[in-house]
């Protein structure tokens, strides 16, 4: 008999020896729910946004439903989609936020529509 075979047979044979396979916990499919934070206007009016994803933004302003994607800035956090721009800054409650019309020739933040101030989180 080989030397190759012996030792493949040994191989295999120590190989089912070992401990039984642990039963693995199947990983939950739904995503983590998301953060909704309310915003309170000075024109009285408010804004939703909720942040899907690191890269997403959903903004609920005036009957609407916006989605915006992450823009570069150079403080803060920038969304833009629709025509219009979503820019907060800080965190948690009396962080601010501002709604912009975009300027479409330049990409750039244009007419302010909102300045507004986080009262809840949900």
């Amino acid at each position: 008999m080989n030397i190759r075979c012996v030792l493949l047979f040994f191989v295999a044979a120590l190989a089912g020896c070992g401990k039984p396979a642990q039963e693995v916990e199947p990983v939950s499919q739904s995503a983590p729910p998301v953060a909704t934070h309310l915003y309170q206007c000075e024109s009285k009016r408010t804004v939703r946004v909720s942040y899907p994803t690191e890269h997403t933004a959903t903004l609920e302003y005036e009957g609407q439903v916006l989605q915006m994607h992450i823009a570069v800035s150079a403080s803060g956090a920038r969304y833009a989609g629709d025509g219009l721009e979503w820019w907060s800054k800080g965190s948690g409650l009396g962080s601010k936020g501002s709604l912009f019309r975009r300027e479409s020739r330049d990409d750039s933040a244009g007419e302010i529509l909102e300045q507004c101030k986080e009262v809840a989180a949900q």
